[in-house]
């Protein structure tokens, strides 16, 4: 349980580095980075941990396309919700929270996916 934690906590600090930056130079004010946090503390956790139960769960057993939907469905939820709570604590208009949310989730998708495989 505790290597679990670790890579929880792992990809939660490198998630809030990524999305922050992303975010600081989107918006070039420092106020955007407690939004980007809330977000990050409201879906990384549960995404990642869902992640690794349905890895762990699955065991090989199920079909491989479980996994990538999963991912799918998960990020795109990830980037809805994200998007919610920039526009309604960082004051972004809805197309411009939607586009920082998904902006955000790619970087640090596309950077965990080179770092982790």
């Amino acid at each position: 349980m505790g290597d679990i934690l670790l890579l929880l906590a792992r990809n939660l600090v490198l998630t809030v580095l990524i999305e922050g930056a992303a975010a600081l130079i989107m918006h070039r004010r420092l106020g955007i980075l407690y939004p980007t946090l809330l977000c990050n503390l409201a879906t990384n956790p549960a995404l990642n941990f869902l992640l690794i139960l349905i890895g762990f769960l699955g065991g090989g057993a199920l079909p491989p396309f479980v996994y990538p939907t999963a991912l799918i469905l998960l990020e795109t939820a990830a980037v809805l919700v994200e998007a919610w709570i920039l526009r309604t604590t960082a004051g972004l208009t809805r197309p411009w929270a939607f586009l920082t949310s998904l902006i955000m989730n790619a970087l640090s998708w596309g950077t965990g996916a080179l770092i982790w495989g």
